[in-house]
């Protein structure tokens, strides 16, 4: 059946399997082509939209760069695995991608996307005007550790959590501490986690003290019988997790969102927030002295979570934060 009679047929099964043809042949152009059809299609009320996101992200992620770069798109559409430049950046170095992508936001979230996979494009002239994407280095910092990978397939995806390196553990101690009331810094870490609220089941709660890490980990969860301190590479790898994430049914925002969020947010831990994002060597320095904990025991079985409390033992603050998402729609 040719291309013309599968489109007009308005199935996208036979359509899905005619790319995965294309894709075992190595025939890009093909599957391009199908792309191209089906988004014309799609315009003139046929129900191919998903077939075109489909072709588009078999090219970003197996396809050679030259193809790769010329099918990548900042929309993230319904049923969309993960945001196309990320997908690409997994399987693609920037220098195979760099002369393929277009000029414009695309051309600095791709770059973002291969800088957060480790990747130093620092001096990369090219992306001079591109450096305020994220308004974030074009490399990573010593303190920063290995960001956690998504692991994209051709039917599917994988997000492995975190590994988290404990420090110790103990019991919780009852103590008290002042609410500090400052939405600012509550909202930056709800931003963290706002698509599993706002586009799937999740809660999150997050509540600052002036005291100890214990007074404000027992204002966001009750059921506390230990608390475990956990590595600043850990608890940085599991901010990045989460707000990279989408959460069970959110859309997922890639890594190099995720790296901008968790740098944002450690500058409102570390009060370095200002007018602009401080350098990476300021939150370094602030970073040395904060402790981070978690709770019970840190079980990623339970689909989505964010369990993690700051403590600053110099200006005597803790902000904690407890979020969870499900894929069951009656999660509480």
């Amino acid at each position: 059946m040719s291309l013309d009679q599968l489109i007009e047929n308005n199935d996208p099964d036979p359509l899905i399997r005619e790319i995965s043809a294309l894709c075992n042949a190595r025939n890009w152009r093909g599957v391009m082509e199908i792309r191209d059809r089906c988004e014309q299609a799609t315009e003139r009320g046929k129900t191919l939209w998903g077939v075109a996101e489909h072709a588009a992200y078999r090219i970003a992620l197996e396809a050679p760069g030259q193809f790769a770069g010329h099918a990548l798109d900042t929309k993230t559409g319904p049923l969309a695995i993960g945001p196309l430049p990320e997908v690409a950046a997994s399987t693609h170095t920037w220098e195979e991608l760099a002369p393929h992508v277009e000029e414009g936001p695309l051309r600095g979230l791709t770059a973002y996307e291969c800088v957060a996979l480790g990747e130093d494009l620092s001096d990369d002239a090219s992306l001079a005007e591109h450096r305020t994407a994220f308004e974030l280095p074009l490399r990573l910092f010593p303190w920063e550790p290995e960001y956690p990978k998504a692991e994209y397939l051709e039917d599917g995806a994988n997000f492995p959590a975190p590994r988290v390196d404990v420090v110790q553990q103990r019991a919780i101690t009852d103590q008290h501490g002042d609410f500090v009331d400052d939405l600012m810094t509550i909202e930056s870490w709800r931003a963290l986690v706002s698509p599993w609220v706002e586009q799937s089941n999740g809660w999150a709660r997050v509540f600052i003290t002036e005291g100890e890490v214990d007074s404000a980990i027992q204002q966001v969860d009750q059921e506390i019988t230990t608390v475990t301190q956990i590595t600043t590479s850990s608890a940085l790898q599991w901010m990045c997790w989460a707000a990279s994430s989408g959460g069970a049914y959110g859309r997922r925002r890639g890594l190099a969102a995720g790296r901008a969020m968790t740098w944002l947010t450690l500058a409102d831990a570390c009060d370095l927030l200002d007018d602009e994002m401080p350098t990476g060597d300021e939150i370094g320095e602030r970073l040395e002295g904060l402790q981070w904990w978690t709770w019970n025991e840190v079980d990623f079985s339970e689909n989505w979570n964010l369990r993690l409390a700051v403590h600053d033992p110099v200006e005597g603050t803790t902000i904690a934060i407890n979020a969870q998402d499900s894929t069951d729609q009656f999660a509480s």
